[in-house]
């Protein structure tokens, strides 16, 4: 499944409270290396309330038609399920050009017995603020044993439509958030004036060298969560932003997810 490559937001494609699942149908095996795959083909393609279950391959490998903000995939209250009884086969996911709004969850399905490294690219080298998590919504990273590389942005809250708006990243316990070393464009995480980044317990944040963290709204680092910041990084914050940092939080990386 590709999608088109609208020209317009009307003529996109949509997938509306669809499940995407590799279990196998009447003894066969699920085809393809991802529950769902678009490389380069598709502008405005959106979820909504769908779910997203992996068993035995990574869940998804989602790149835009064209690097521009328009063309941005949309996902609405997703759920993504890590359910794997083994370790994942295949690459890694890919959401490169995307949009999150409502509450977005990345969680370990009933079922998962297998806990390797799971590994997800977010952003893309040719926009910046390739990331959005939109304003009135959440990111909730739960699954067990993930690990996130930011490619050039996220984007947390920007100009949220309603002053009373906000969103919200979550890095839950055993997940690691990592904005990577720029390659092309200058890599930044933006937390907005009404917007909130938590690392909870057992949680990473991690910023490479020459990444930025730009802090309008709040960076809540818990204790026993990991933050590590490279010293050729940058960290600002402006306005109303404040970084907060639990008495026991560890300035440093996690010690299995780097």
């Amino acid at each position: 499944m590709h999608g088109c490559k609208a020209t317009t937001a009307a003529e996109a494609t949509r997938f509306v409270g669809c499940t995407f699942e590799d279990r196998p149908y009447h003894g066969q095996a699920a085809y393809g290396s991802f529950t769902m795959h678009s490389d380069a083909h598709a502008r405005h393609m959106s979820f909504t309330n769908c779910r997203f279950v992996g068993t035995r391959n990574y869940l998804i490998w989602a790149i835009v038609a064209q690097p521009d903000t328009a063309s941005f995939f949309h996902f609405r209250g997703s759920t993504f399920l890590y359910d794997y009884a083994q370790a994942a086969q295949g690459s890694y996911n890919n959401l490169q050009g995307t949009v999150f709004t409502g509450t977005t969850v990345f969680r370990d399905g009933p079922h998962r017995t297998s806990l390797g490294r799971t590994n997800t690219t977010l952003g893309n080298g040719g926009a910046p603020q390739s990331t959005v998590v939109r304003a009135p919504g959440s990111l909730q990273l739960l699954a067990s044993n993930c690990v996130y590389g930011v490619i050039t942005g996220l984007d947390i809250g920007r100009r949220p439509a309603h002053s009373r708006d906000s969103a919200s990243v979550v890095i839950g316990a055993n997940n690691a958030l990592v904005m990577n070393e720029p390659i092309w464009q200058p890599s930044e995480l933006y937390i907005g004036p009404t917007s909130r980044l938590i690392v909870k317990k057992g949680g990473s944040l991690v910023l490479q060298r020459h990444a930025k963290l730009l802090v309008e709204g709040q960076l809540i680092v818990e204790n026993g969560a990991y933050f590590f910041l490279d010293p050729q990084a940058e960290l600002v914050t402006a306005g109303r932003g404040k970084v907060r940092l639990g008495p026991q939080a560890i300035k440093g990386k996690h010690p299995t997810l780097n």
